[in-house]
């Protein structure tokens, strides 16, 4: 299989491009650029221009707000492939408000925000995907954006644990905990949740009295998502990925 015909068919298969005819997919992938990236790397970074849109494709990737100018800093949503964004900022001709991370190995897409939008603009079962993944992300992050700004800093901890819990966990053998398949350490963590090491320190010592979060070698585990969850006042989510129910038939037949 060429490489053209893989890249295709790849589009093919994202949620947000899969009604799309061929010939439209074709057009957007004439200018669309290829990114793979290791753990650590950005797919984009706060203050820069915005002006790509982002197909996640494979992988996990962190949004976190820069706290002081920071490059990297409070986690507000883990985006799990497939996923979309970058539309805002580049439709506001901002710049970025938000760093992209990758979490593990991960491949995307990158167009040019223009010709991005003049191909969306083709086909309106694409749009109407387009504007159902957005609507839900703003969800999403209207609840993250809450956690983050007047959250204690124990909810906020829990929302982040639960977010790699739905995207990176795995149940554990004899127990009713699921295992978060990620090495988070004391540093990074602190970082994610906007304090620093101590802090968390005496946070996490709450929580492993509580039984809601335990240690297992060098991983975290925690109490089943809909448990973990509901010792939280207001449920917060941080992890986001696309599924097809954010389009049902019923929804469209009722709009038109």
């Amino acid at each position: 299989m060429s490489i053209a015909a893989a890249a295709l068919g790849e589009l093919g298969r994202h949620p947000l491009w899969g009604a799309a005819p061929d010939l439209l997919r074709r057009r957007l992938l004439s200018r669309g650029e290829h990114l793979a990236l290791k753990p650590g790397e950005n797919a984009l970074e706060y203050g820069q221009p915005a002006r790509r849109i982002f197909l996640l494709v494979d992988g996990l990737m962190r949004i976190s707000l820069p706290p002081h100018g920071r490059r990297a800093g409070v986690t507000v949503k883990l985006l799990q492939a497939p996923a979309f964004f970058g539309e805002a900022e580049s439709m506001l001709g901002a710049a970025w408000q938000e760093t992209v991370e990758a979490l593990t190995p991960t491949r995307l897409w990158s167009f040019e925000s223009r010709h991005y939008f003049a191909c969306m603009r083709e086909h309106a079962e694409t749009c109407f995907r387009h504007y159902c993944d957005t609507a839900a992300r703003f969800g999403v992050s209207i609840g993250a954006h809450r956690a983050v700004l007047f959250d204690e800093l124990q909810e906020r901890t829990l929302a982040v644990f639960a977010a790699y819990a739905a995207h990176r966990g795995r149940p554990l053998a004899g127990s009713e905990a699921v295992l978060i398949d990620s090495r988070l350490t004391l540093d990074g963590l602190a970082r994610e949740v906007g304090t620093n090491r101590r802090t968390l320190a005496r946070v996490l010592a709450a929580l492993y009295r509580s039984g809601a979060v335990t240690r297992r070698g060098r991983r975290f585990a925690v109490l089943p998502l809909a448990q973990l969850l509901g010792t939280l006042p207001t449920r917060p989510s941080m992890a986001y990925r696309i599924h097809g129910k954010m389009w049902p038939d019923a929804l469209r037949s009722e709009a038109t």
